[in-house]
């Protein structure tokens, strides 16, 4: 049995005691990139080729793929050229896994690719969405009562909406890509991602209207809209930039008909906390607001 200074583990503990070593080594990487960079060719060599050999077990290439995402998100494609492609392949590899765990976090790392792999990202645009829109579409409702697995989901959404964000330009399909984002938010289970989700579902509204809503969107980002207010924690940002995002969506004129069906429809109760946020969070003016410096599509 395995043990840690003298005492002896089972099997749970020690697969616990190994993913709180990967969190250490992924924040030294997030706080000190500079310094860690040094390891990588280290972690791949003595830890990684270990976790990803024939018989390792589900823990070990789970620990494993935690690294790997970590060295994708912290220090991206202009650092680690070298191994950054082999790090994509064995995320793209695993993300169908059968274990709720590995695919969860190899569908977050398909997020961090969007976001890291720079030039190379192209190169496996196609394949990351795949992989992304297999993993949301696979997921049955049945499967959906379980926890673990609305997580995984959670992370195949948020993904999503990360490579819409910072890849969109690279894929003809993006209209496409936006209405199955919106169709299966907002996030349910990971309010973190969820938040930044709906940030940034705030900032499209705000930055790109025309286009947001060039794909007959309105119902279902008013539905989000709703569904964020009446049950996630806000900072005092982000409901300002969802206030201010509603506020634009009633100010275009074409949208004035189809908004009063909305709310004639919308239950009492939503409709209330609604009005009274709304109440709440007036902005001046929506060009106060910290917006991106382009578009994100």
């Amino acid at each position: 049995d395995a043990e840690y200074m003298g005492v002896p583990m089972d099997d749970k503990k020690e697969s616990e005691l190994q993913l709180e070593a990967a969190e250490m080594i992924g924040a030294l990487f997030k706080t000190h990139k500079e310094e860690s960079i040094g390891v990588v060719s280290v972690i791949y060599k003595e830890l990684l080729e270990a976790a990803f050999k024939e018989g390792t077990s589900e823990q070990k290439r789970q620990l494993g793929l935690f690294l790997v995402v970590d060295m994708i998100e912290h220090f991206g494609y202009s650092n680690i050229p070298a191994l950054y492609p082999q790090y994509v392949e064995l995320v793209l590899n695993y993300s169908q896994d059968k274990a709720p765990g590995i695919q969860q976090v190899c569908l977050y790392g398909i997020g961090a690719i969007a976001m890291t792999a720079d030039s190379f990202y192209p190169t496996v645009a196609v394949r990351c969405y795949t992989a992304l829109k297999h993993a949301i579409s696979s997921l049955q409702s049945e499967t959906l009562e379980s926890r673990e697995w609305r997580s995984v989901k959670d992370n195949a959404v948020s993904s999503l909406g990360k490579t819409i964000k910072y890849q969109g330009k690279v894929f003809s399909e993006v209209e496409g890509m936006v209405r199955y984002w919106l169709e299966n938010m907002p996030l349910r289970t990971d309010m973190q991602e969820g938040l930044i989700q709906s940030e940034f579902l705030a900032d499209l509204v705000l930055s790109n209207a025309a286009f947001l809503f060039s794909g007959d969107n309105l119902e279902q980002v008013m539905n989000i809209f709703v569904e964020v207010v009446d049950t996630m924690e806000l900072s005092k940002t982000l409901s300002l930039k969802i206030a201010s995002a509603l506020r634009l969506i009633a100010s275009i004129p074409e949208f004035k008909e189809r908004l009063n069906t909305y709310e004639e429809k919308l239950q009492r109760p939503h409709k209330d906390k609604l009005k009274a946020f709304l109440t709440l969070h007036k902005p001046v003016s929506y060009t106060h607001l910290t917006l991106p410096t382009t578009p994100y599509v």
